[in-house]
């Protein structure tokens, strides 16, 4: 994925990635969705709320040229969950003190960092205790002080590097600040809410795929002495399916689409088309039939 330039798909190219747009992008998430969700969740982690949409966002020029080249080809994450924190992130407890140098001392664990036992860097939020502003820092994976010995598993995507990440006495460079001092929290909030777009676009591509096999069966099963999908029963299934995966769609690249354009609906219609999809492929595809 890193030689076909995967992990680049949303930096500039003027800092070695593909500069595609959102709804670019979407496709590209829309193909693997058909057929790995591992590697979804790898590439969406590490485009969206890894190293490249942040900095290329709030990002000095200086950080930029150094960073988003090398995240164009290596695997990047986000820290920003912790064991007592998860939807409510101001009030996570990572410290960040500065030092007699200027530079920052980062002191915290997090949980359920998606790429966090592979990423050659990250994105970590943290709290400044005499202050009480977050900040967000890029850190390199292999920072002295960095235990990422623990993994997390799931019941799905089993192949998903997710994990623990400790940081003791973590020292981080001063310019290594991203945002300014107490931005952390607008960093997390923008970055996830685009993030949410490569969800929906996946699950597109597992409607699509679930869809097929199912047409594919409906043709090949005979009862009665015709295919299943002859009969009525079956034909209002696929019939509704079909319906609500093309909604589905349309749903998610509206919210691209709105992405691109800068409109301010574009945070609703982002979570809205995540939250359908989800329901689209658990209830539409995966459960029993149930009329709408």
């Amino acid at each position: 994925m890193s030689n076909l330039g995967a992990f680049g798909m949303k930096i500039p190219k003027e800092y070695g990635g593909l500069g595609f747009s959102n709804v670019e992008y979407c496709r590209a998430l829309e193909m693997v969705g058909r057929y790995e969700g591992n590697c979804v969740a790898l590439l969406s982690a590490h485009q969206s709320i890894g190293i490249p949409m942040p900095v290329k966002l709030f990002g000095t020029e200086e950080q930029k040229k150094k960073y988003l080249p090398r995240a164009a080809k290596e695997i990047t994450a986000f820290a920003l969950t912790e064991p007592d924190v998860g939807s409510d992130p101001g009030r996570l407890g990572t410290t960040c003190v500065k030092d007699e140098n200027g530079d920052w001392i980062l002191n915290g664990e997090k949980l359920w960092i998606t790429n966090g036992l592979i990423a050659s860097m990250m994105v970590v939020m943290a709290r400044d205790p005499e202050t009480h502003k977050i900040s967000a820092f890029i850190v390199e994976g292999d920072s002295p002080g960095i235990d990422r010995s623990t993994r997390c598993r799931f019941m799905g995507l089993k192949a998903l590097q997710n994990g623990v990440i400790k940081l003791d006495n973590v020292k981080v460079p001063k310019e290594n600040l991203l945002g300014g001092e107490g931005r952390g929290l607008k960093i997390a909030f923008v970055t996830l809410n685009v993030g949410r777009l490569s969800i929906p676009a996946a699950c597109v591509g597992s409607s699509k795929m679930l869809l097929e096999e199912c047409r594919t069966w409906a043709n090949e099963r005979v009862q009665w002495g015709q295919p299943v999908g002859k009969h009525q029963a079956i034909s209002v299934k696929l019939a509704d399916m079909a319906a609500n995966t093309y909604g589905q769609e349309c749903l998610a690249y509206l919210a691209a689409e709105l992405e691109d354009m800068a409109r301010d609906e574009s945070r609703t219609a982002a979570t809205v088309a995540a939250l359908v999809s989800a329901l689209w492929i658990l209830v539409v595809l995966a459960r029993p039939y149930r009329p709408w």
